[in-house]
């Protein structure tokens, strides 16, 4: 008793001198004068210094990836591009200088109150003027090379018109960008802008002063507990739920341990981190926040072990409708302030009762319906009463049949329960499932046609036609459905090719749509995890290369990503990276494989190649196409690798099969290190994560399985290394992998093994450059995991290649492979 006294007081000075440091900072802060303009108290600021810290760890500075969670649980921003401009913009907004040097990648406490007040819509006094001046500069100065190029400033005014709800014309803004730079070949100083910045008038000055803005005036709490750090706290929970955990046995917890550790470095689970793991099993994110408030104290920053443990016990299928358990869920359904059930939170509970017992929520009128007829009969009032937790403890529990409220059991249950997943205890994967190889490892079979049922209800399009995402706008819906039946039908002849392998005009889309195709890309993309999960079956694309002909062939022979003449409804699709640059239809390709992942999120994903990064495709045909096919292709050059900045960079199927451009290099040890990385990634050679994007885009395996360890990569320049079968063997298994698939060379068959068939290589685009008679390969993985290869076969070499950039290509990878292990399968 007495150590824990002591340890309770030295909990408690340490907290008061914290909260007394972080009070002497808000003083020191709220005395400058821009803060000043604000109005902004001492204690005002101390919330704001307390919100920094809940977003950091250890006292280090903020990262931007805790920048990109504040601004999406505090103030529901989920745009990653957003996100990343805001963190460049509020970096050095302060002025002032910290005591050690920052890195790149971090923001100091200073830089973020400062920047908190340049966003608000009342900070347009003089002194907030130039400080909003620099904060927009730096926001779109992407390359934070302090100078705006064009397509830096042409982004910059297209979001100026757009706040102002008028739509961009191009030109237009193209013109202005050169009036203020001056040639396509200058770029635009601070000081020029600064310059820019103050003399704009009209629609201009309103839509430079709505850039960087919140949209409304942040509300700052100014009690005394809100200015202390926030700090992780245990569970709300009644000590007999812990009991509950206890309960379930020693499985139970020792696989609640390995998640809570794989998912809380920092020793404690974050919101988001709750939210990952809960929308893996079933839970979705409005869920997650009632777990959350079910569990923690009000303006608690993180969840310990056991406050974990004793909610995920509460939601464990195998734990029985206990009082302890309903209470559980009647704190997740009730109002945070008043603690009780009023009249539309209940309403809530019901639509989730009837949508676990249907399969479907009720409509609207249905669950307000019953909602009352329980109101009535317990005497409360819909407008001003609430259902309290005794009463309904007491309900869920009665023994008499007419008076029970049924449903409580159903609410917030896990999918699967934890007392017998074994494989949450690991993060390998889930399943017994393994990696086969088909002994018939090629076909050439043209692809099946319908069966007559099927085509009844694709006539009646309701073979399970996926909607495209909210943030997809009704014009873009039809201009995607318009390009996908033009482009997938069997009629379609791409552009013809002009002088030296250059494709004719490009006409799939106008610029503004490819503009609203662009941007709603790249959201769609960063819903997508960095390292993203997909159920086979599956078929995984190698490079591409903008040869359209050689995609639309295998769409053609082998099965069409479409609901109507496909079989987009069964299987998914995905592409691994290289869409652009060598080849003469990079347009057509991406326009394309966008549109395919709009019309279809769930089925469609893209994987990121080294060419899909501005400083590659600027030299390797993509860039020149754009320009040369596009009137305005600079700009549509930039937003197409503006998407490609948000693009995930390996993708796991099953967790057993991972897939990856390049590889694993030296530096890739664990699939973590694939999931930390931050979009968007705008230039990958550069910046924390040059070494590891480099392992990934860039490395190849070494020459045969008799070459071990790793080694310099001539064949790339230096840039990156090359890796042995005993690298890839470690890494499969420390990861819980049975196979690797990776794209990025050229090889005569199409694909190619290696490591002993615990690797494959796979290229789709024939006749690679027009130099060499190599086939391409797609390669198909079905439901049991068993693995084949779909071929087709390289044409005769013409004079007049459709390869547009011929020069120095990259060599076929040769065929030197060792004899395999006594019974492995000969490909």
């Amino acid at each position: 008793q007495r150590c824990k006294f002591l340890a309770e007081v030295r909990k408690s000075a340490a907290l008061a001198t914290a909260a007394a440091l972080v009070m002497a900072t808000a003083v020191a802060l709220a005395s400058h004068p821009a803060l000043q303009a604000l109005t902004w108290s001492p204690e005002k600021i101390g919330t704001l210094i307390a919100l920094y810290n809940r977003y950091t760890v250890d006292k280090a500075p903020m990262t931007a990836g805790g920048f990109a969670a504040l601004l999406k649980h505090e103030f529901g921003c989920r745009d990653g591009t957003v996100a990343q401009r805001w963190f460049l913009a509020f970096r050095h907004t302060s002025g002032m200088d910290t005591a050690q040097p920052l890195a790149d990648d971090v923001m100091s406490l200073e830089d973020f109150v400062f920047g908190m007040g340049g966003v608000q819509p009342a900070a347009v006094q003089p002194v907030w003027l130039e400080i909003r001046g620099g904060m927009i500069f730096r926001g779109y100065d992407r390359d934070s090379n302090c100078v705006l190029d064009l397509s830096e400033l042409c982004r910059m005014l297209v979001d100026v018109l757009a706040s102002q709800h008028s739509r961009p014309d191009t030109d237009a803004v193209r013109t202005q960008a050169l009036r203020w730079i001056g040639s396509e070949q200058a770029a635009l100083t601070p000081a020029q802008f600064a310059s820019h910045y103050a003399a704009a008038e009209g629609v201009l000055a309103a839509g430079l002063n709505a850039l960087l803005r919140l949209p409304k005036n942040i509300t700052l709490a100014t009690d005394a507990a809100s200015v202390a750090p926030v700090t992780p706290q245990r569970a709300r929970v009644p000590p007999v739920v812990e009991g509950m955990a206890a309960r379930l046995g020693p499985l139970f917890h020792q696989n609640v341990l390995a998640t809570f550790v794989r998912h809380s470095p920092q020793g404690y689970l974050s919101p988001y981190a709750l939210q990952q793991f809960l929308e893996k099993r079933g839970l979705d994110e409005t869920h997650s926040q009632m777990v959350w408030q079910a569990s923690c104290q009000p303006g608690a920053g993180g969840m310990d072990f056991k406050c974990f443990a004793s909610a995920v016990a509460a939601m464990d299928p195998k734990t029985a409708n206990s009082p302890e358990r309903i209470d559980f869920v009647f704190r997740a359904y009730a109002d945070a302030a008043s603690g009780a059930l009023p009249f539309p939170e209940f309403c809530n509970m019901i639509h989730d009762i009837q949508k676990s017992h249907q399969g479907r929520p009720s409509d609207p009128a249905t669950v307000a319906r019953v909602a009352l007829k329980v109101f009535h009969d317990s005497g409360l009032d819909p407008a001003s009463g609430a259902v309290v937790k005794d009463l309904f403890i007491a309900a869920c529990q009665s023994d008499v049949a007419e008076a029970r409220f049924p449903g409580s059991e159903l609410l917030l249950r896990l999918d699967v329960s934890m007392a017998e997943d074994e494989s949450a205890a690991t993060p390998q994967g889930k399943g017994q499932a393994h990696v086969t190889v088909s002994p018939h490892a090629i076909y050439r079979l043209r692809s099946m046609p319908h069966s007559p049922i099927t085509k009844q209800k694709i006539g009646n399009r309701s073979l399970m036609e996926q909607p495209t995402p909210s943030f997809v706008p009704p014009a873009l819906v039809g201009c995607i459905d318009r390009i996908l039946d033009g482009v997938l039908s069997r009629e379609y002849a791409p552009p013809p090719l002009c002088d030296f392998g250059k494709a004719s005009a490009f006409n799939l889309a106008t610029v503004p749509e490819l503009s609203m195709l662009f941007e709603c890309a790249q959201q769609a993309f960063m819903q997508d995890e960095m390292l993203v999960p997909i159920q086979a079956p599956v078929r995984v694309f190698g490079d591409i290369h903008g040869q359209l002909p050689d995609m639309l062939s295998f769409f053609h022979t082998y099965g069409v990503p479409h609901h109507r003449h496909g079989d987009v409804h069964m299987i998914s699709y995905l592409f691994n990276g290289d869409f652009v640059d060598r080849g003469p239809y990079s347009l057509e390709v991406v326009t394309v494989l966008f549109c395919l992942k709009l019309r279809y999120p769930d089925r469609i994903f893209l994987t990121r190649g080294n060419h899909e990064d501005r400083v590659v495709n600027a030299d390797f045909g993509f860039r020149q196409e754009c320009i040369s096919r596009v009137s305005t292709g600079e700009l549509v050059w930039e937003s197409a690798n503006q998407v490609f900045d948000c693009l995930p960079v390996a993708a796991v199927i099953d967790d057993k099969i991972f897939c990856v451009h390049g590889g694993i290099g030296q530096g890739l040890k664990s699939l973590d290190q694939v999931r930390a990385i931050v979009r968007p990634l705008a230039n990958p050679s550069a910046g924390p994560y040059a070494d590891l994007a480099a392992d990934l885009l860039w490395s190849d395996p070494s020459d045969n399985d008799g070459h071990l360890g790793v080694h310099a990569n001539a064949v790339r320049g230096g840039v990156t290394t090359q890796y042995g079968p005993d690298r890839v063997e470690e890494f499969l298994r420390h990861n819980g992998l049975e196979l690797m698939v990776r794209s990025h060379q050229c090889v005569m068959g199409g694909y190619e093994f290696f490591a002993g068939q615990r690797l494959v290589t796979v290229f789709s685009a024939t006749n690679y450059c027009g130099r060499y008679d190599n086939d391409g390969a797609m390669l198909c993985v079905s439901r049991e995991l068993r693995i084949a290869f779909h071929v087709i076969k390289a044409k005769a070499r013409s004079p007049f290649s459709s390869w547009s950039i011929a020069d120095n290509p990259t060599p076929p990878r040769d065929r030197k492979v060792m004899p395999a292990a006594a019974g492995a399968f000969q490909a």
